[in-house]
């Protein structure tokens, strides 16, 4: 096969790789884009729910400091309300005490009133001091006064229990009250906190959510850096392959053209000769082409 034949089929079929790998190139750079896109809505989803989360973790943060204030101001209210109920079992005790002592004095001296009572123990110490008597009756007479004594002590401070019973019955109702109160402001704390509570479990709902998404979006958008990547390679490989075989492509166009104008020199050169033989009139191209040494350069080197 002529050589000329030899580099014209070669040169097809540098040409029909160039134009399989351009559009190789192509493709991939499609792909490359399509995955670019792919890859920035992956990081644009993954930057919102991280905002998301962060928003999230914030009110979490409020929630909690919020529940860690109730549970201090409920446990203060719980050690008040205590107090204030360990004080009024105490009030009560005393009053239920006072009036026992009061029932069991006014028992005693049934309907007598203080007055004829002290006047009475009076009598008898005068009739004591004054009057003659043995000794059994002296020893009957100090008996007699001892026991109207004592009875006159016991009606005297029943009668003082009676303003105590009152001071302490005012303080258990207002006792009562601030109790009373202290279990509303309870209740609405335990209320407050159960729903602060249920807020920071949604919240917490959410963020368990939220985070696989992120994880997974993580790793998604590393496999799709690593194939973008990845495809850049393949590109950059397309294309010094695509060089190489330009360069091989300009390597072998200028051989065929230099080849050509070598035979189309050679040709006229034949026919200058034989214009030469024949005594024909040689034109300027048939004198440089008589001259020249087959590669369009005549013998001192130049081009004519």
């Amino acid at each position: 096969m002529h050589i000329m034949e030899v580099a014209s089929e070669e040169l097809e079929k540098l040409s029909e790789q160039i134009h399989q790998l351009k559009g190789e190139i192509a493709q991939l750079k499609e792909q490359r884009m399509k995955l670019i896109e792919e890859l920035q809505g992956l990081r644009e989803e993954r930057s919102e729910l991280i905002n998301k989360s962060k928003e999230i973790a914030t009110e979490l943060r409020k929630y909690r400091e919020e529940k860690n204030k109730l549970l201090e101001e409920l446990k203060a209210l719980k050690s008040e309300r205590e107090t204030l109920s360990k004080r009024y079992e105490e009030v009560l005790q005393t009053l239920r005490n006072n009036n026992e002592e009061k029932y069991s004095a006014e028992k005693e001296g049934k309907k007598i009133s203080l007055g004829a009572l002290k006047r009475r123990i009076d009598q008898l110490n005068w009739k004591q001091q004054t009057t003659p008597l043995s000794i059994e009756e002296e020893k009957k007479l100090m008996l007699e006064i001892e026991r109207l004594t004592q009875l006159y002590e016991k009606l005297s401070k029943a009668r003082e229990l009676d303003s105590v019973n009152m001071e302490l019955k005012a303080e258990l109702a207002s006792l009562k009250i601030k109790i009373k109160d202290l279990r509303e402001k309870i209740k609405d704390k335990v209320s407050a906190l159960e729903s602060i509570r249920k807020k920071i479990s949604e919240l917490n709902e959410k963020m368990n959510e939220i985070s696989p998404k992120i994880n997974e979006l993580g790793k998604k958008i590393t496999e799709k850096s690593v194939a973008i990547n990845g495809l850049k390679e393949t590109i950059d490989k397309k294309y010094e392959e695509l060089k190489k075989i330009q360069e091989r492509s300009s390597v072998i166009r200028e051989s065929i053209y230099k080849k050509k104008e070598s035979e189309i020199l050679e040709r006229k050169k034949k026919e200058a000769e034989e214009k030469l033989k024949s005594g024909g009139r040689l034109t300027f191209e048939d004198l440089v082409a008589l001259y020249s040494d087959g590669t369009g350069s005549t013998g001192d080197g130049e081009m004519r």
